[in-house]
């Protein structure tokens, strides 16, 4: 059976920002053609493409977030016995002792991902397999199992799923379908091409990986104006980047500046980028628009905003430090932040007059008054409250007691103010946050308020945070 073409095939992308940016262009084409109303095309990603489908095959195993996932592979490397910690006096006689289990559960996650796309059959054949890759197939064996008991589906299986579900008519196969930005071909994702192909399926690839182009600097560069330099550190190449970029940029020009290991480059960069090209955006008040993207998002954990609420729910229950605690009452996203500020200053002068790096949240108040500071008072007594939460619950339930004593408190709640759209977007963002602790009920069990912490903490450092904006001339890539 074929899908109707209503809205046009799909054009299915290799990632998100390309089909953000192909709608963008798309859009751009419609106005130059005059046009004020015109039908959105069907423009998404691969990926969120075929979780639709398998949603709409009213499926009766559900799709597993890749934090579930990693924290499945966390229970089997913990609780397997190959690397159970043994200890003799100093020594620790395990070989497979794992000082990172949750490192070794992403590069487990990592290369199941692997053997899946390239269709790897891992067996003992004549010559032994490393004990390196005895223990994964061990590993695997029980991922499966797992999966099998919950019902669940892998990421890395849903592609081979929704072909299975094609071949039984439970999800229609397209009439065409255009796939956009993929350099490479795996073979789990030619045997659905295949497949769709014997289902007179039209498939157009753009670019056609297996056309041979020959992409060698010297080649691009025959004929055009190509300079190398050479600096002698990357700080100094950032700065001359950033000034070529000043001295070249017109409006309506577009700049791509290509970066290997765009993560050690990012943060300079974009100081360096802002400062040349939009100079005002030093000054935290000047909501000024920058004229690039960096497609590299940054950890949700470094959001300032973000950043104390982490503080408040990670308070420890024996002590505080005396700067975790001045930093949390003086946020602006606070309540006693914006409200108790002269209060605030002289507690400060009064703790660090005492030496105090450490101090009890039961005796603060003894040093201001509590009626002329009521937010401040509000303050440490939901930390009490909240350092002091010893049961143990689901994680959902944290998430509900989390996002309760952040509202108590004022955290992003100010109604005289107008958020800006980064600042609804983290708030989005760490709601998602929530709801990725929340999905882990039936991978953790009951919780300490510390272990949630914890958890949430390691969520927000690795859920990437990207500022979704209009596009900008000058891409980072």
């Amino acid at each position: 059976m074929a899908e109707s073409s209503v809205g046009g095939n799909p054009i299915l992308t290799v990632n998100s920002r390309l089909a953000r940016y192909l709608l963008y262009k798309h859009s751009i084409q419609q106005r130059k053609n005059n046009k004020e109303v015109w039908e959105t095309p069907k423009i998404i990603d691969l990926k969120s493409w075929l979780k639709a489908k398998w949603v709409e095959s009213f499926p009766n195993r559900f799709i597993l977030s890749d934090l579930q996932s990693i924290k499945i592979w966390e229970t089997i490397i913990e609780s397997s016995p190959d690397c159970t910690k043994t200890h003799t006096g100093d020594d620790t006689n395990s070989p497979w002792n794992l000082l990172n289990q949750h490192s070794a559960a992403l590069n487990a996650a990592k290369a199941y991902r692997l053997v899946k796309e390239y269709k790897l059959t891992i067996k003992p054949g004549p010559e032994p397999l490393t004990e390196e890759a005895d223990l994964f197939i061990k590993w695997m064996e029980e991922y499966k199992k797992i999966l099998n008991k919950y019902q669940a589906i892998d990421p890395a299986d849903l592609i081979d799923e929704v072909r299975q579900k094609m071949e039984e008519n439970h999800i229609p196969v397209p009439e065409m379908i255009e796939l956009s930005g993929y350099e490479k071909i795996t073979p789990q994702l030619k045997t659905w091409l295949d497949f769709l192909e014997d289902q007179k399926t039209q498939v157009v690839l753009c670019p056609d990986p297996e056309n041979e182009r020959d992409t060698e600097l010297k080649v691009i560069a025959q004929g055009k104006d190509v300079k190398l330099y050479k600096f002698n550190d990357y700080k100094g190449e950032i700065i001359n980047c950033a000034r070529w970029v000043r001295s070249i940029f017109k409006k309506d020009k577009t700049i791509g500046i290509i970066v290997p290991e765009l993560e050690y480059y990012r943060q300079t960069l974009h100081k360096e980028l802002s400062s040349n090209l939009a100079p005002l955006s030093i000054f935290p008040w000047e909501e000024v628009e920058l004229p690039f993207d960096i497609s590299l998002g940054t950890p949700l954990a470094d959001e300032p905003m973000i950043q104390v609420a982490l503080e408040i729910v990670s308070i420890p229950k024996d002590g505080i430090s005396v700067d975790t605690f001045l930093h949390i009452s003086k946020s602006q996203h606070l309540f006693s932040g914006r409200s108790n500020i002269n209060a605030i200053g002289e507690l400060e002068s009064i703790l660090r007059d005492k030496h105090l790096t450490i101090i009890d949240l039961g005796s603060l108040n003894s040093f201001f008054h509590t009626e002329s500071a009521p937010e401040l008072n509000d303050l440490i007594n939901c930390l009490i409250t909240l350092s002091k939460s010893i049961d143990t619950q689901l994680p959902s339930n944290w998430a509900k007691v989390f996002a309760q004593t952040l509202k108590n408190i004022g955290w992003a709640y100010q109604p005289e103010k107008k958020y800006s759209s980064r600042e609804f977007q983290c708030l989005n963002t760490w709601n998602e946050c929530l709801d990725d602790l929340a999905s882990l009920d039936s991978f953790c069990g009951k919780l300490s308020r510390d272990k949630a912490a914890k958890e949430l903490r390691r969520i927000a450092l690795e859920k990437l945070f990207q500022v979704k904006t209009k596009e900008q001339p000058i891409k980072v890539l």
